[in-house]
């Protein structure tokens, strides 16, 4: 018998650049946690980690997008937590 491999389901994240001061991009994606969410959307636009001076992790709550025109509206929940606390001592 073959083994069954069970994995996390993905969570919606919100990754978003920051260079002086201002938002740069925004990427949603799907992702296991919030550092895979990071690495992913470093992936999806180097050149936009290249000049970030911040990135920073949302959950997604909601996402809508309009078929019409092509906006979304994210509704993001609170930050993640790239570090774990019991880390950054370290």
């Amino acid at each position: 018998m073959t083994p069954i491999e069970i994995h996390p389901a993905p969570d919606m994240y919100a990754v978003e650049f920051e260079a002086d001061g201002h938002l740069r991009v925004s990427a949603i994606l799907t992702a296991t946690s919030a550092l895979s969410a990071m690495l992913k959307a470093w992936e999806l636009c180097p050149e936009d980690k290249r000049r970030a001076t911040g990135t920073r992790v949302y959950h997604v709550e909601h996402v809508k997008i309009d078929g019409e025109t092509g906006r979304s509206i994210v509704v993001k929940g609170p930050e993640c937590e790239i570090i774990p606390t019991f880390l950054k001592g370290l």
